[in-house]
C-alpha cells in the first residue's frame, strides 16, 4: 500500500480536499482513503498503525477494552499540548528562538 504525506500548508491540499478546512487539518492528523473516506485524529492513527511496518504490532492496543476513548481523549490532549511538549523555547508552529 502506498502511502502520501502532505503537510496542511501544501498549496495543494485545498485543491485537493476541499472538503477538510484548513483549521481541521491545524488541529489533528487527517487520513484519506484512495475511496475518499476520512479518518481524524486517533482514528487516523488506529487506521493507520497497520499500515506502517516498524509500529504496525502497537496496532493490537485498539482491540483493548476502552482503548478507541482513551486513544481519543489521549490524543486530543497531545493536540492542544503539541507545541509545549517539544522544545520549551518554542511558542508555536513557525516560530523561531534567537
Amino acid at each position: 500500500k502506498l502511502l502520501t504525506y502532505l503537510p496542511n500548508q501544501d498549496p495543494s491540499v485545498p485543491r485537493r480536499f476541499p472538503s477538510l478546512s484548513p483549521e481541521a487539518l491545524a488541529g489533528s492528523l487527517h487520513l484519506v482513503s484512495p475511496e475518499g473516506e476520512v479518518r481524524e485524529g486517533a482514528d487516523a492513527v488506529e487506521a493507520l498503525l497497520p499500515l506502517l511496518p516498524r509500529v504496525a504490532w502497537g496496532a493490537w492496543v485498539f482491540h483493548l477494552p476502552f482503548a478507541r476513548s482513551l486513544a481519543r481523549m489521549l490524543y486530543q490532549w497531545v493536540a492542544r499540548n503539541r507545541y509545549g511538549l517539544t522544545c520549551r523555547h518554542h511558542s508555536g508552529p513557525g516560530s523561531l528562538s534567537e
